[in-house]
């Protein structure tokens, strides 16, 4: 198997693999390496009981539940209404910001697999060597 034979097919699909020199193999794995470095620290301040209370409690459970209640009072002026409405949108941003780079970790460690597991491969089959096209 080629480097990237599976994952870095042309987008026409014509099950070629793509050509990489060691280079952009580095250049990639740099890339995997910066956002599994996101994702540690995102785990990391997930498990954080400081950012636990604030964040995790207050700003994602218990102030979306205080802004429903205070739109749903119907005491609120239109602009009110609409500021709380953006404020909700915003939590859920946050919120779906943090998952996404947990997402994104996980796909970046299959991913550097794949790539270091076909860079072996490619080594071993003594195709590839550095400033060589894979």
């Amino acid at each position: 198997m080629n480097l990237y034979e599976q994952i870095g097919q042309s987008e026409e699909g014509s099950g070629e693999p793509v050509a990489m020199t060691y280079e952009e193999y580095l250049e990639r794995k740099e890339v995997f390496e910066a956002q599994l470095e996101v994702t540690e620290a995102a785990r990391r301040l997930a498990e954080n009981p400081d950012f636990q209370l604030v964040v995790m409690n207050h700003y994602f459970v218990k102030e979306p539940q205080r802004l429903a209640e205070l739109m749903s009072s119907g005491r609120l002026n239109q602009k009110s209404f609409e500021n709380s409405s953006a404020l909700l949108k915003s939590i859920g941003d946050f919120r779906t910001f943090m998952r996404e780079q947990i997402e994104r970790g996980n796909l970046a460690l299959n991913e550097l697999e794949s790539l270091e597991n076909a860079y072996q491969e490619a080594v071993a089959s003594g195709v590839f060597g550095v400033g060589q096209l894979i």
